[in-house]
């Protein structure tokens, strides 16, 4: 086997033995865990939504800025955004 080949075969091995060594992650689960009405601007509908964040994983899940789709029965009834920061515990909730 030429060497050319030899190398392209360990670097090809290399790279799925990094992948398979990857820890997986389990996702966050989000749930809702509140509506409540807010002062609207013409034909606006304003909710305040709360979130409960659940975090499955052993290392804790950092973020900055949240954007949310709240979808009921496959269809989108609400989006919004937060400009907020924080870290939700490993085996935790927020």
């Amino acid at each position: 086997m030429p060497l050319r080949r030899r190398v392209l075969l360990v670097l090809v091995l290399l790279t799925l033995g990094g992948c398979a060594g990857m820890p997986q992650k389990e996702p966050l689960q989000v749930t809702v865990a509140g509506i409540e009405p807010l002062q609207g601007e013409g034909l606006e509908l304003r909710m305040l939504v709360r979130l409960r964040v659940q975090n499955p994983n052993d290392a804790p899940f950092e973020f900055d800025g949240v954007s949310v789709t709240l979808d009921v029965q496959g269809k989108t009834f609400a989006t919004g955004v937060a400009g907020d920061s924080g870290v939700v515990p490993r085996f935790g909730r927020r």
